[in-house]
């Protein structure tokens, strides 16, 4: 199973073209490893649902994360914030392949989700971590959260 564009292309595309070939290949890779856990509604309609899915979330910590995070900033919509305190308070846009409508509490609509943005990249931390541990489904096997330094 491989995305529908080659990894040497997906390097050169814009945001918007990666999103369309993550978003095209979601039902056969389950989407971005970067995004947001699945909804329930999302996960009842996958190819999958019918089979126990096990998922296992990796992160880093998360000092060590917004220090990585800071010096590469990929996918960062804007230019960079000059110092460390101004990125720790600068609003994150989402992509969208990002899942952002049911991560960790946020309600909407898909359609709305290219339009919002976490608060920062801690709250962007804390969202995506939040909706690995909050998915529950009758299909799912078990969440498995691991943060290391």
């Amino acid at each position: 199973m491989r995305l529908p564009v080659p990894d040497e292309e997906l390097f050169a595309m814009s945001e918007a073209e990666k999103d369309a070939a993550f978003i095209e290949s979601e039902r056969e890779f389950w989407g971005w490893k970067h995004a947001c856990a699945p909804t329930v509604a999302h996960l009842a309609v996958h190819p999958d649902s019918s089979r126990a899915v096990l998922f296992v979330v990796t992160s880093k910590n998360p000092y060590s994360w917004l220090l990585s995070m800071w010096r590469h900033p990929y996918h960062y919509i804007g230019a960079k914030p000059a110092t460390f305190d101004q990125f720790l308070r600068r609003p994150w846009g989402v992509l969208g392949r990002e899942r952002f409508v049911g991560c960790g509490g946020v309600e909407g609509s898909p359609s709305e989700s290219r339009q919002q943005h976490f608060n920062s990249p801690v709250d962007m931390w804390n969202r995506k971590l939040r909706s690995f541990a909050q998915l529950s489904a009758p299909h799912v096997a078990k969440v498995r959260l691991i943060v290391s330094s």
